[in-house]
């Protein structure tokens, strides 16, 4: 008999085991019971939501990010193709001011999403932010303001890793520099993408420090991306109506046989234009509404979400040129790689010259 009961405890318990690993339920060594999901998504809070009507989560994705996220549970149908407004922030001054004694935040990216006009039954939000304090103060005002705004979704995501782009005013622009602080961007644009793509048509990126909209651009974007899938605009900062000068058409330089063993051993190559092969929006500008281009910029940007699932993404080095003996080729980092990209799978870039986002003057 004791053999038999045994026996029988020892059939029940293996029965209940093997049920627990079917449903995602380990025993850990000290006999409690917790959840694992398929994959490894890990609670962290989970209270009830302070805003009617959105369904709010915080969890743990693997090893290093944070996901914070308010579902609109009374969605109404989509009056427009679904957009995912994207945006990289490092830290609050990440917006930049409007001038020496007003600094724009977190709010006034909102408002700005607002004033285009576009239906929120249509709209959602993605926010990755690095610095910990204003990860917090974006969740603060999400609560505060989703009812207002009535975003299908709003999703912050927080990398636990450093991701450093900050570069000093003076040495932004340098090309050492850029290469490095774009090659973090593009990973952390692939991070955006990759954690918070859902049933959305298109994303709509944007730069933190873009103040302005002009007034019609995103629905003109939203038209003709119907049948142009990568779509950029024009952008300006104060006097300067080209200020992104990553948007172009035409030819760069290619590196010497004795650039190229240069970069074989690790140098740096900065591609440039070749005179009178190379075509910004300030050439283009006052003809057609949309035109073609070999490159597009990253401070508005218009990427239908069925090229990203085809494998388009933001390259974290100079793709064009790569071979396997070399660590990376010569030109294409980022935005302006996602373009080479596109087109080997039958794709193409566009932007709109005559319309623009307008860029603050002054950093944080």
């Amino acid at each position: 008999m004791i053999w038999r009961t045994l026996a029988i405890i020892f059939f029940v318990c293996f029965i209940f085991t093997l049920q627990l690993s079917m449903t995602g339920l380990e025993d850990c060594s000290n006999g409690n019971i917790h959840v694992v999901s398929p994959n490894r998504v890990q609670p962290i809070r989970t209270t009830s939501s302070p805003v009617s009507g959105y369904e709010m989560k915080e969890y743990q994705l693997g090893d290093d990010l944070k996901r914070f996220s308010l579902q609109n549970q009374n969605m109404s149908e989509p009056e427009s193709p679904t957009l995912l407004f994207s945006v990289i922030v490092n830290d609050e001054k990440s917006w930049a001011r409007f001038n020496k004694t007003t600094r724009r935040t977190f709010n006034h990216l909102l408002d700005m999403i607002k004033d285009t006009k576009y239906p929120a039954s249509s709209s959602s939000l993605a926010v990755l932010v690095s610095n910990q304090t204003e990860y917090e103060s974006i969740k603060q005002m999400c609560t505060r303001r989703a009812n207002e705004l009535g975003f299908r979704r709003i999703n912050v995501i927080h990398p636990l890793a450093s991701y450093d782009v900050s570069v000093s005013t003076q040495d932004r622009h340098k090309p050492k520099y850029q290469r490095q602080r774009r090659s973090v961007l593009a990973k952390l644009r692939n991070i955006l993408m990759s954690t918070t793509m859902e049933d959305e048509s298109a994303l709509l990126w944007l730069d933190a420090d873009i103040f302005h909209i002009d007034t019609g651009l995103v629905q003109e974007m939203v038209k003709h991306g119907r049948e142009k899938q990568i779509i950029t605009a024009s952008c300006r900062q104060g006097k300067n109506k080209d200020y992104d000068l990553n948007a172009w058409r035409g030819n760069r330089t290619t590196p010497t046989s004795e650039q190229l063993a240069l970069i074989r051993d690790g140098g740096f190559y900065e591609p440039r234009d070749i005179k009178g092969q190379v075509l910004h929006f300030k050439h283009l500008r006052g003809g057609d509404d949309i035109v073609p281009l070999d490159s597009v910029g990253g401070t508005i940007l218009y990427i239908r979400t069925s090229l990203v699932r085809a494998g388009v993404i933001f390259p974290p080095l100079y793709i064009v040129g790569t071979l396997w003996d070399l660590k990376e080729g010569w030109d294409g980092i980022e935005t302006e790689g996602i373009c080479y990209i596109a087109r080997a799978i039958g794709q193409s870039c566009w932007g709109m010259p005559n319309l623009f986002v307008h860029h603050t003057t002054l950093r944080g």
